[in-house]
Formats: structure tokens, sequence, C-alpha cells
């Protein structure tokens, strides 16, 4: 997503909208082992997302875990409309 992409989002507490949100991934590893000693490590190259998003209000510093991403649901927006 560009800059400037709008995210309807919201502080719960204070309605502010100045908010870090923090989108989770998982990525694996691979650590390849000969006699117990490491021999090679791959560091993951496709994350995949969770789902989960938290946020943070900038303004009173409220935190929480949002029920909708809305990340995904802009970028759907931005690239499926």
């Amino acid at each position: 997503m560009d800059k400037g992409t709008p995210i309807l989002c919201r502080c719960p507490a204070c309605g502010g909208r100045d908010i870090n949100l923090s989108e989770f991934f998982i990525v694996s590893d691979v650590y390849e082992l000969r006699d117990g000693v490491l021999v090679g490590r791959v560091a993951g190259n496709s994350p995949q997302a969770t789902g989960e998003v938290d946020g943070e209000c900038a303004k009173c510093g409220h935190r929480w875990r949002l029920r909708k991403n809305p990340i995904q649901t802009a970028y759907a927006a931005a690239h499926f409309s």
C-alpha cells in the first residue's frame, strides 16, 4: 500500500485517529544441523499474516487488539475495487 491510503480506524477510548498499528506475521527460519553442529540457516522468505492487529493511540496511549484487520480491508479496497 502507498502512503496516503485511507485506513478506517479509531481509538475506542478517545476516538483519536492518530494510531500506530502492528500487524503480526509468522516467519519460519530453517536451521540445518550435522552431528549437533549448525551447518546452515535459511531465513524465512514468505511471511504469512496471522490476521491479528494491535493498535496504540498516539493521543491517549490506549492499546487494544482489533477485531477486524483494517489494513487488509484498505488493501482490498485499493486493489480489487
